[in-house]
């Protein structure tokens, strides 16, 4: 166990789950981050259930949930049902993901006298209705008992009490990179800057580029790709893939602190992207590439120095990716400090009215 389990002793419930909140229609770095949290949790012996605020039908993220066995549930009435839920489940915290489950999530724990965590992954700027969401998200999160920004520029736009506490995953086995593919994974959307990924394929015709991921900017994508871009679509699962890669670029123009470049480099596929978000925390020049916010010169530049680097560079990038994320972004590392802050939380909320 990577922390003891004596405060939850001391609750009403102690044998309450876990509940992670979210909103989702597709698998994307929450989602993924979701299931790596519901899979370290149960496996520490906690209790977990992940809610879904609404049904939206198939869902990868449902799939995988239940071929790990974990619990699961999709809300159809929206906050009346998660409110007559967590009336008479009790459960032992609700932490959110995204602003919907954290709207719903913060008045429901306020009203049935719960403790609540929020966690904040987005770090893009936003628009219309979009913006006045995030902006009464943030002023909602004054109900939590405990805030988590992903990033450093995510905790600035949020209240003092917040916390940033890196995104984390369970890293496999180590192996050799033997990987061919040069590959973009995520939403095809504006602030994942998929446009740049198929402008560097133009400048690179002898290599093949792959994409994997759909979204808005798909067919628009598809209309201006040259020959050597394949696109592969949206995957349920990376882990048949990853060993296909040998180097991950991703010229987002937004980020927070992306799971896709935590399961590349946990294995041992090294990242070049631009310097945005908390990527700094995780990519230096010894185990990959960062590059100036959407200088397309320097990002095509480093992709030639990579690819003309010698065997030797390309192992010890490789090594030293994996080696990051171990002592930092790995499940081992980081699950204790989530854990001190659901026990802060759950302390908060409950152990002042028992003593």
């Amino acid at each position: 166990m990577y922390a003891n389990n004596s405060l939850l002793s001391k609750l009403p419930s102690p044998q309450s789950a876990i509940w992670l909140l979210l909103d989702s229609r597709y698998f994307g770095g929450i989602e993924s981050h979701v299931l790596q949290l519901a899979s370290a949790l149960t496996g520490q012996g906690f209790k977990v259930q992940v809610i879904f605020i609404a049904d939206y039908g198939e869902h990868a993220l449902k799939s995988r949930l239940a071929q790990a066995n974990i619990p699961f549930t999709c809300l159809t009435r929206g906050w009346r049902s998660l409110l007559y839920l967590a009336i008479r489940e009790r459960p032992l915290l609700l932490h959110t993901h995204g602003y919907k489950a954290g709207l719903l999530g913060r008045f429901t724990a306020l009203l049935s006298r719960l403790p609540v965590v929020s966690s904040f992954h987005a770090g893009e700027k936003l628009t219309g209705k979009l913006a006045f969401y995030h902006f009464i998200d943030r002023k909602s999160s004054v109900l939590c008992q405990s805030l988590i920004a992903v990033s450093e520029p995510i905790k600035a736009t949020l209240p003092a009490k917040a916390r940033v506490l890196n995104n984390f995953v369970t890293v496999s086995e180590q192996r050799e990179n033997t990987g061919k593919q040069l590959a973009f994974v995520g939403r095809l959307s504006h602030e994942k800057g998929p446009d740049s990924f198929i402008r560097l394929a133009r400048f690179y015709r002898g290599f093949k580029f792959h994409i994997y991921g759909s979204g808005p900017m798909e067919s628009q994508l598809k209309a201006l790709a040259t020959d050597n871009v394949i696109f592969h679509g949206a995957k349920e699962s990376m882990a048949g893939i990853w060993p296909k890669i040998r180097l991950l670029i991703m010229p987002s123009r937004f980020e927070g602190l992306p799971m896709s470049a935590l399961e590349a480099m946990s294995n041992s596929i090294p990242v070049l992207a631009y310097r945005v978000g908390s990527l700094d925390k995780l990519i230096t020049n010894d185990n990959g590439y960062l590059i100036p916010p959407e200088h397309f010169t320097g990002l095509s530049n480093a992709l030639f120095s990579y690819l003309s680097c010698d065997s030797l560079t390309r192992s010890q990038l490789c090594q030293q990716a994996r080696n990051t994320v171990l002592e930092k972004f790995s499940t081992r590392a980081v699950l204790p400090q989530l854990l001190d802050i659901y026990h802060e939380s759950i302390e908060a909320k409950y152990l002042c009215k028992l003593r």
